[in-house]
């Protein structure tokens, strides 16, 4: 989402969610934006320099001191 602002940000992340519930289908998300990650995921995968340093739930790969 490089580039919108706050506003779009979010529409973006409705219209995410809005395919995502309604069709049922699994979203793979790769954004920097932690907010925008924290906002849409059920799990996280997070990567440093190509290794996997978190897998988890929102909550359990935030509280990962790396």
């Amino acid at each position: 989402m490089a580039g919108l602002t706050g506003t779009e940000k979010a529409a973006m992340a409705s219209h995410i969610r809005i395919i995502r519930d309604r069709l049922g289908l699994p979203v793979i998300l790769i954004e920097h934006d932690i907010g925008v990650v924290m906002g849409l995921s059920d799990r996280i995968v997070v990567l440093n320099h190509g290794e996997m340093i978190a897998d988890g739930s929102p909550t359990g790969t935030a509280a990962t001191p790396r």
